[in-house]
């Protein structure tokens, strides 16, 4: 999660980086439980976990029972014990347990509170942490989430988050960027937009330009619906082949980070050599979203819920296939995009270290975009990520 566990907790430089349609089913005896605890009614699945040909399932969960499985812990209260307060970041929520509830096939993670708090939420973790590519081979982190926003549409300050912190961490608590983190989905405000970041090296400032990290500025919303409104999936695909991670969502890539590209090979080393957990929260307030759309505000309203339909993980061989384009449960591209095997007559794939004149077309994701000014592309540059470069088509 950017900014999250930090090893000092003096305040960030500014500014800081950066299924489908759902059905409730909710009974009368339930409607009265979830209004005395102040807990959303859990929208219902609609499917199991997708597939992915050419990779192997190590992890899923489609919370299917009525309650958390073996495979998480909730971290309670707003550290870890004996590490930075208020979880490094500045947040203001109390982690609970009592804030977590799964029911129809989703994980819900609601948070109480209004205005400046006092705010309840919850960070759950999986037990295990070694997620990890094999040698030569690649991971991948996917989970269909819906993200929060308060039913009185005063956002200001929640930041929900799906993410994986370095195994060593836990027990440490102090060794934070250089362990490493992926931050493979943040928001925050109950905007359409979502933020991709990895952090690594030291802090303040570093390789990696901590806190902010090495990210993509948040330019990726959601469509066909907004991310607050269904189901998108959120991915990252991390390669041990040619040492880099690739961030999707719905399919859609939007960051890509790589060792001896936009992170040195030795600091790559260093957050890479170990496996990782994975984490799905809300934080309230915090260093986020005072640096990106707003702090929490005296009329930010309770009651909103970060919804998981699934959790998984695969692993695969150095040529296992990007992710399907298009949100769960629908595998095609929207109407406008090109079909992906048919690019434009006279288009090129685009590739990094390429000189590209005004006017050319390439395909990138199968999707279609012109140059719109002359340079040399590099990673980190891929045409969805910079407007200012290319106009998609």
């Amino acid at each position: 999660m950017t900014a999250l566990p930090r090893p000092e907790t003096a305040a960030a430089p500014a500014p800081a980086r950066f299924r489908r349609r759902i059905r409730i089913v909710v009974t009368a005896a339930a409607v009265a439980v979830l209004a005395a605890t102040g807990l959303q009614a859990a929208p219902v699945a609609r499917a199991a976990t997708p597939t992915a040909p050419g990779w192997t399932p190590t992890f899923i969960d489609e919370f299917n029972g009525s309650g958390l499985s073996g495979n998480w812990r909730v971290s309670e209260g707003t550290s870890y014990p004996g590490g930075p307060s208020n979880f490094g970041t500045g947040e203001v929520e109390v982690s609970s347990r009592n804030n977590v509830r799964v029911s129809g096939g989703v994980m819900s993670i609601t948070a109480l509170g209004q205005g400046l708090g006092p705010w309840t939420a919850a960070r759950i973790e999986t037990n295990r942490a070694d997620f990890q590519p094999p040698g030569g081979g690649k991971l991948r982190v996917e989970a269909s989430l819906r993200l929060p926003e308060a039913p009185n549409g005063q956002s200001a300050g929640y930041w929900p988050a799906f993410w994986m912190l370095g195994g060593p961490y836990r027990g440490n608590w102090w060794n934070w960027p250089g362990i490493g983190e992926f931050d493979i989905m943040e928001n925050v405000n109950g905007a359409n937009r979502t933020w991709q970041t990895m952090h690594c090296g030291t802090s303040p400032g570093g390789p990696c330009n901590e806190k902010s990290g090495v990210g993509n500025g948040g330019p990726s919303g959601c469509q066909p619906t907004a991310c607050t409104k269904g189901f998108h999936r959120y991915t990252l695909d991390w390669s041990r082949a040619d040492n880099s991670a690739t961030w999707y969502v719905d399919g859609r890539v939007v960051h890509r980070t790589s060792r001896g590209g936009n992170i040195p090979a030795g600091v790559w080393d260093e957050a890479t050599n170990h496996g990782f957990f994975i984490i799905l929260n809300i934080a309230m307030g915090g260093e986020m979203p005072a640096n990106t759309l707003g702090p929490l505000n005296g009329a930010t309203g309770g009651g909103g819920h970060l919804d998981a339909d699934y959790v998984a993980v695969w692993t695969g061989g150095a040529n296992a296939p990007a992710p399907p384009v298009g949100p769960p449960g629908n595998t095609d591209p929207p109407p406008n995009d090109p079909p992906p095997n048919n690019p434009p007559p006279g288009s090129t794939t685009w590739a990094p270290n390429t000189a590209y004149a005004i006017g050319q077309v390439v395909t990138y994701a199968g999707v279609s975009y012109k140059c719109i000014q002359a340079h040399t592309s590099i990673v980190t540059w891929e045409p969805p990520i910079v407007p200012a470069l290319w106009q998609r088509l």
